[in-house]
């Protein structure tokens, strides 16, 4: 009976190892494809922008700072391009850093030259400007950004259309000369 209980427990104890083992082998791999995304926004934006200007990543508590100043949550996309650079200058758009972020929103929301002049900015969440004063921003619907589509605010007629179903697809587009505004 002691033989048969050694035998189990040696088997036992290699399954457990290998279990261990494949365990280990699978952070391993995670953290390098999480390592190798790092810098997928800075990649995306050399590939389609010539000299593009990077900033020091965002912290989280920059992060945290835009959540709680419009009680929501961005966009897991937004989220990682301010994580790799907060703030980027490209010549079809510039990328606002997590303050102008905030500076720019509360200013549209609160001057009584906006509020005169245009419809209500509680239902968008700028990050980018075209260079033109036609802002880009994120929906807000019931307090959150739902979906990850992308809008322009014309400045001059105040219009708001929509020109991408994601950040990165905004990013190429626009790139690509299929976005025009």
């Amino acid at each position: 009976m002691l033989k048969y209980f050694v035998d189990f427990s040696i088997k036992l104890t290699a399954s457990f190892s290998c279990i261990r083992n494949v365990i280990i082998i699978q952070i391993i791999l995670l953290i390098l494809d999480l390592k190798g995304q790092q810098d997928l926004w800075k990649s995306l934006i050399n590939k389609v922008s010539d000299e593009p200007v990077f900033n020091q990543p965002a912290t989280q508590e920059q992060l945290k700072e835009i959540n709680d100043k419009f009680n929501l949550e961005i966009t897991n996309e937004l989220v990682n391009l301010l994580k790799e650079s907060n703030g980027v200058e490209t010549e079809c758009a510039r990328f606002w850093s997590s303050n102008e972020i905030i500076e720019e929103n509360i200013e549209r929301r609160t001057l009584e030259v906006y509020k005169d002049s245009y419809m209500s900015f509680d239902s968008l969440l700028f990050f980018a400007d075209a260079g033109n004063g036609d802002f880009f921003a994120f929906s807000i619907i019931n307090g959150d950004i739902q979906k990850d589509d992308i809008y322009v605010w014309n400045h001059e007629d105040d219009s708001r259309t929509w020109i991408a179903p994601s950040l990165e697809d905004f990013l190429v587009w626009w790139s690509d000369g299929e976005i025009s505004i």
